[in-house]
């Protein structure tokens, strides 16, 4: 794998670097378009009365027909390679589409196309289906208007949307040491008035230290990349694009989410398996999702993280190197049990909650005095819309 990526690297950067100059404008107009994490405007509101219950107080879903009215994609994993996606009202209750990607990863959804990393005859694949509100209620991949590209990732899982709207930065979330390093951004090219095979992409970015990397969260106009790790710390990548262009881009910093003891006033990592990740760039908040145990239903968090741009891990008292939460969403109320994907929109946070089988919302995730251990505002069991697995990721379009 080293000599294949090697390869293909040597000419990237001269490409990228035109389409970099090419394209600046557009990267300033693309601001919090990340499907994985949403964006700060109106979409994805949650109207739902649901406190929190397993099936969310929700009877049942209808599939309707005509041009969908999608407020939030889902992914969900059915076992054994086989995944569907879902989008679902402003409710949660009624499923207005479905979506047979032939992948069951992450996915992202960004100006009308729908992204999804993963397996496809066990090779690692991203596959991109374009105007997706208008396919109709389902929809399934097809070749002559849709793209898949194969990568040179062992086990692809996160992903986000480039600056310039066409690029997937995915994450490889391999556990296998003796591999080269994990590699998060491949060049994708899908133009918006033609379908263009993905002639070229590059591994930019390698990483081996600590655990695997599970998501990706990438900054527009900060130009900066999140990257959840399952030892429990967030990789940030500053100046990420202008320094790719060199090569791979070395670690700005982490945060690792952690507390200050109260007796020792010694800092302690609480963090243990990140997973999810979101950011509001307007206001500069990271949320992260940690799910602990993953045999464990009850011990999973929600971290908010404020001021997430200079936040950088350090120690008191000869502690661990941490970064306090501003606010930590955890306990029996909250149905977090493996929250393993997240994405936010108009104060609204997402959850795929894999391990309880739900789909989440809270609203007002930053609220400080929001509390600790509170309900959802809405949770939905995709059993009780007749649909089969656990969810993996959720996309506000």
């Amino acid at each position: 794998m080293i000599d294949q990526r090697t390869s293909r690297r040597a000419s990237a950067p001269v490409a990228f670097a035109g389409l970099l100059a090419a394209s600046l404008a557009l990267a300033g107009c693309s601001a919090d378009s990340n499907g994985t994490s949403g964006g700060d405007g109106t979409v994805g509101q949650t109207t739902g009365s649901t406190t929190g219950s397993t099936g969310g107080g929700t009877t049942g879903g209808t599939t309707t027909g005509g041009n969908p009215n999608v407020a939030l994609y889902t992914s969900l994993d059915q076992g054994g390679g086989v995944g569907t996606v879902i989008g679902l009202d402003d409710t949660l209750s009624t499923i207005e589409q479905t979506i047979n990607t032939g992948l069951d990863g992450e996915i992202t959804v960004n100006n009308g196309t729908l992204y999804q990393a993963g397996l496809l005859n066990s090779a690692g694949t991203v596959r991109a289906l374009v105007n997706i509100g208008s396919r109709g209620a389902d929809v399934t991949y097809d070749d002559t208007q849709d793209i898949s590209a194969p990568i040179e990732m062992v086990q692809p899982q996160g992903i986000v949307v480039g600056p310039f709207g066409y690029e997937p930065v995915v994450a490889d979330a391999q556990t296998d040491d003796a591999k080269p390093a994990v590699h998060l951004l491949t060049r994708f090219k899908l133009l918006s008035t033609s379908k263009q095979a993905p002639s070229e992409y590059q591994s930019i970015l390698r990483s081996t230290a600590g655990g695997s990397i599970w998501a990706v969260y990438f900054d527009i106009p900060g130009d900066r990349l999140f990257a959840t790790r399952t030892d429990g710390t967030v990789d940030v990548f500053d100046n990420f694009i202008a320094r790719s262009l060199l090569g791979e881009p070395p670690l700005s910093h982490t945060i690792t989410p952690g507390k200050i003891d109260s007796t020792t006033g010694a800092s302690v990592k609480i963090s243990k398996n990140l997973h999810g990740i979101a950011y509001n760039s307007k206001a500069d908040i990271l949320f992260v999702s940690d799910v602990g145990d993953t045999s464990n239903t009850t011990d999973g968090a929600i971290y908010v993280i404020k001021n997430a741009s200079r936040a950088s891990d350090s120690a008191t008292n000869g502690g661990d190197e941490i970064v306090v939460p501003s606010r930590i969403i955890a306990g029996s109320m909250t149905e977090l049990g493996n929250p393993v994907g997240l994405s936010y929109s108009n104060n609204v946070l997402a959850v795929a909650e894999k391990a309880n089988n739900l789909i989440l919302e809270f609203k007002n995730p930053a609220l400080t005095g929001g509390g600790s251990n509170v309900a959802p505002d809405a949770a939905v069991a995709p059993s009780t819309l007749g649909k089969s697995g656990s969810p993996i990721s959720v996309s506000f379009p």
